[in-house]
């Protein structure tokens, strides 16, 4: 059974992170909570050289929201 559920956690803990790189979503530490920062793109821009502004959630079911960061 053990073995079993490993083996899950494994998995699932590989396809976050192979979202997370899909997304460049990355971890980061804010106030002691694990966070992380998600990129947001300008919707009217094309440009794919402009750099994102990224925002922050706090991994928490208690979390109220979350902050941008520019």
């Amino acid at each position: 059974m053990n073995k079993e559920l490993e083996k899950v956690q494994e998995e699932k803990t590989k396809e976050a992170q192979e979202l997370y790189d899909r997304y460049e979503i990355k971890p980061v530490e804010y106030d002691d909570y694990p966070s992380v920062e998600i990129p947001s793109f300008n919707e009217n821009s094309n440009s794919e050289d402009k750099e994102p502004k990224y925002h922050w959630t706090r991994l928490s079911i208690n979390s109220s929201g979350g902050c941008v960061i520019e």
